[in-house]
């Protein structure tokens, strides 16, 4: 069974679940110097820009970004 098959549901066992839950509950977010140089790094490479901004709703909503670089 390859990882592209529809039936291929590595998290179908409840203690691999439980397992891949907990791992990804416990890793610690990115923090300190080594942030701050790469989220500078990363601004001035790409230079990104919000447009369109007053069109925020005020209400709470989802925002799903098409790339995960700057979501």
């Amino acid at each position: 069974m390859s990882l592209l098959d529809k039936d291929n549901q590595p998290l179908a066992d409840k203690d691999a679940l439980e397992k891949h839950i907990k791992r990804a509950l416990s890793v610690k977010p990115p923090h300190g110097r080594d942030l701050d140089i790469n989220y500078w790094l990363i601004k001035h490479y790409f230079n990104p820009l919000v447009v369109g901004a007053e069109n925020i709703p005020e209400v709470p909503c989802l925002f799903v970004g098409n790339h995960s670089l700057f979501p």
